[in-house]
């Protein structure tokens, strides 16, 4: 350490042998330089070092780190020097108080400065803020974290996961240099909880962890825990609770409290914490599962994340202990069902309001790449809407430099940001929420943005047709009458590998009654790496059908379903307004276990009246059937399953009909226009408080919300369920859904081969595709959807 001093500043020069460590060193620095001001300056360098006595300078400097003041490191500054022969001798007013080395540090410098690196790591918060006052300082179990941003919304997930952790290969006497620096106040105290977890109670029922080095490395960390055993969030605390027994010496402490009376069996769920420490597994293992139970995998990720099924040969969404498969003879391991997932996308979410007023609804925002991306990251440019809900918007990121703006047209005509346009720098896995001010351009109203995008008046005329240079449709009898046909947007979602197939049926179903090209939007948050596999061949199979794979991070202020199938139905309603980009009319949501009978652009020239959404009700009333016959059109056999009919929601619709959601059709326009989305979404987060709500989430929000979002019926004909409609009008069914029988539960199909003659040679043909992909192919080809390599 060599030092220049005069009246004003002290400077310090840290060499040190490995550039590994140069950021630990540089942060410190930054603390050491707010506590001291304009008087200190540390500068870290590399380099190899040979000067012999430095060691004694490197406990110095271990030993001013713990003091943490000015004066302290300047007179170890100054010895330091004296004794390398740059000074002759201290100057009058510095006291030489260089410490002599202990056994372990008589060898190289780079333990002294393992020494400092050790204290810093485990330097308890209150020691740094009583010499840093006023600083905002990232925390984990009570010790400083480095490397975390000092921001007050730093995320709980962030801190646990940047905890400061022991240093490889620290010698037992650098640790105690570090422990005596601090003092004796600094070990942690044992709280009165903690010293009863470890004395009262049976001892089956008490887990107890002393620290793992109690000999040679301090414990300032100390964990109790009373847990549920069946509680599902137990597990990670077990984790969280072995990974700070691991890293940081904790000594753990956790009773089991079960519950004497349950009314319901409380475990449905297994849950693995994966916790990236120093020295920890990436995998999540659930052993000796015995259960005879159908099994979903699911990931539950920080909200950034976009974490998706990258490989594996078992459905995912349907896993049986009887489907393992055994790695193979003489292997030795047991059966097992593996999966590997992938980090495929970071999305930056944050607030846009209008200056002095509310969201800004409807703005347009684009994320612009400025050509520093990380290598491996296809990063294109990316945009987003504006919800109303909180002013909340959210877009795909990766890392690298961008440029936060608003989009050329009617935003940007229309407003301006308040503070310019915001550089974005995306180096870090978990990023942080951006607000962002607007205000009104000189001469321009706040309602000009969406007069301009979304019009001012409730629309009754037919979508624009739009021309799209593509393949003739099947069936065209002139290439110049198929170059007129509007482009229709078919909107789907599917997981596992059963509906995946039955989606692609439903594709050939639309495309062997339809002329019109074909846009199919399916959602790949929830889509196998099989089936995306599938989909270029699926497509060349096909004239006039392309495919778009979309995703979209569920927001981190809306409330979140636990579990899949509900999380499905909610993607399938909740962001229609954000999903699709802006010069799509409309689109038509077809469900996957559906089979089309009838060309779909009735559903797409079809008025809807000014309503943002059509919905075909469910079976009710009477109809001519095609033997002139008046005929009722409900299933008779499950009147008493008609829950709509009677108690609750009888009240509530007040004569309007309840509508099932496996078709409807939305005019994108005019659902933006009204702000639907937005309502749909601040309805959800208020009915989902009760847990019982929304049973039927997909079709219960829309019929709920009837009253101030009304709904078009639909004619009937477009959607036939044997469930609840009578054989009488089959004949006149334009769609078939294959819904779930109460009486029968008969798998999907079995009833699809009884209900629907069509559909078993629509399926072969799904099954000939399927056994054309090579195994493990990639899923090239596909219309933006390119993957992303792994991180």
């Amino acid at each position: 350490s060599g030092a220049s001093s005069d009246e004003n500043r002290t400077e310090l020069t840290v060499f040190l042998l490995h550039p590994s460590q140069v950021p630990l060193l540089r942060f410190f620095g930054d603390i050491l330089e707010s506590s001291a001001g304009a008087s200190l300056r540390l500068t870290v360098s590399s380099g190899a070092l040979a000067a012999a006595g430095w060691p004694r300078c490197a406990a110095a400097l271990a030993s001013s780190l713990a003091g943490g003041t000015p004066e302290t490191l300047r007179q170890a500054a100054a010895c330091c020097a004296a004794e390398r022969g740059d000074l002759e001798q201290p100057q009058d007013d510095v006291s030489c108080s260089c410490r002599s080395s202990s056994d372990a540090l008589d060898e190289s410098v780079q333990q002294g400065l393992r020494v400092a690196e050790a204290l810093w790591r485990q330097l308890p918060a209150d020691h740094v803020k009583s010499r840093l006052p006023g600083e905002a300082l990232a925390v984990c179990n009570g010790l400083v974290a480095p490397f975390v941003p000092a921001v007050p919304h730093a995320p709980a997930l962030l801190l646990a996961h940047w905890c400061p952790s022991r240093v490889a290969g620290l010698p037992a006497g650098a640790t105690a240099l570090a422990l005596e620096a601090l003092g004796p106040t600094a070990a942690a105290v044992p709280s009165p909880f903690f010293r009863r977890c470890t004395s009262e109670g049976p001892k089956a029922l008490r887990l107890h962890l002393p620290p793992k080095e109690a000999a040679t490395r301090p414990s300032f960390t100390t964990l109790a825990a009373a847990l549920d055993p069946l509680s599902e969030k137990t597990a990670g605390v077990a984790a969280l609770a072995q990974l700070l027994h691991e890293e940081l010496n904790a000594e753990v402490c956790i009773a089991l409290v079960p519950r004497v009376e349950v009314e319901d069996y409380p475990l449905k769920r297994w849950r693995r914490l994966v916790l990236a420490a120093d020295h920890g597994s990436t995998e999540a293992v659930f052993s000796r599962l015995q259960t005879r139970h159908t099994l979903t995998l699911a990931m539950l990720t920080p909200s950034s994340w976009l974490v998706t099924a990258h490989a594996s040969e078992h459905d995912l969404d349907n896993i049986r202990a009887a489907d393992a498969a055994f790695a193979g003879p003489g292997s030795g391991r047991r059966p097992e069902i593996g999966a590997i997932f992938r980090l495929s996308g970071l999305y930056l979410e944050g607030s846009a309001h209008v200056a002095t007023a509310g969201p800004a609804t409807g703005l347009q925002l684009e994320l612009a790449n400025l050509g520093r991306s990380s290598d491996g990251w296809d990063c294109g440019n990316a945009d987003t809407r504006v919800m109303k809900n909180l002013g909340f918007w959210s877009m795909p990121a990766c890392p690298g430099s961008f440029q936060l703006t608003l989009a050329p047209g009617a935003s940007n005509d229309t407003f301006e940001l308040a503070d310019g346009a915001a550089n974005v720098e995306v180096n870090s896995f978990m990023l942080p929420s951006l607000p962002i001010s607007v205000k009104v351009r000189p001469g321009r109203k706040e309602s000009d943005l969406a007069r301009k995008t979304l019009g001012t008046a409730k629309r009754r005329t037919r979508p624009k047709r739009r021309p799209r240079a593509t393949s003739a449709a099947v069936g065209s009898d002139s290439s110049n009458n198929e170059s007129a046909l509007p482009t229709i947007h078919i909107f789907s979602l599917a997981s596992g590998h059963l509906y995946e197939r039955l989606l692609a049926v439903m594709v050939m179903s639309v495309r062997n009654h339809t002329r019109c090209p074909l846009h199919f939007w399916l959602v790949s948050n929830f889509l196998s790496p099989q089936f995306t596999s599938v989909l270029p061949g699926l497509s060349a199979a096909m004239e006039g059908v392309t495919f778009d794979l979309v995703s979209f991070k569920w927001p981190s202020w809306l409330n979140v379903q636990q579990e899949k199938q509900r999380l499905i139905w909610a993607y399938k309603i909740l962001f229609l307004d954000v999903l699709f980009p802006m010069d799509v009319p409309r689109v038509i949501f077809i469900d996957s276990d559906l089979v089309v009978r009838a060309d779909v652009r009735e559903l797409w020239d079809m008025d809807l009246a000014g309503r943002a959404y059509g919905f075909t009700p469910f079976c009710h009333g009477t109809v001519e059937a095609p033997d002139g016959q008046n005929v009722s059109r409900k299933n008779g056999n499950t009147t008493g399953f008609r829950f709509w009919d009677a108690g609750y929601w009888k009240g509530h619709l007040q004569g309007k009909p309840y509508h099932i959601s496996a078709l409807f059709v939305v005019d994108l326009l005019e659902f933006r226009r009204q702000s639907v989305g937005d309502e749909l979404r601040a309805t959800y987060n208020q009915l989902t408080l009760d847990p019982s709500s929304l049973a039927n989430l997909d079709q219960d929000l829309p019929n709920y919300a009837q009253s101030t979002i009304p709904i078009f019926s639909l004619p009937q004909e477009w959607l036939w369920c044997e469930t609840w409609c009578s054989q009488e009008t089959k004949p006149l069914a334009k769609a078939v859904d294959l819904c779930q029988n109460p009486l029968t539960k008969e798998p999907k199909t079995a009833m699809a081969q009884r209900v629907i003659p069509e559909w078993g040679s629509y399926h072969r043909k799904v099954l000939e595709l399927q056994a054309a992909v090579p195994a493990g192919a990639p899923a090239a080809g596909v219309s933006k959807a390119q993957q992303r390599e792994e991180l």
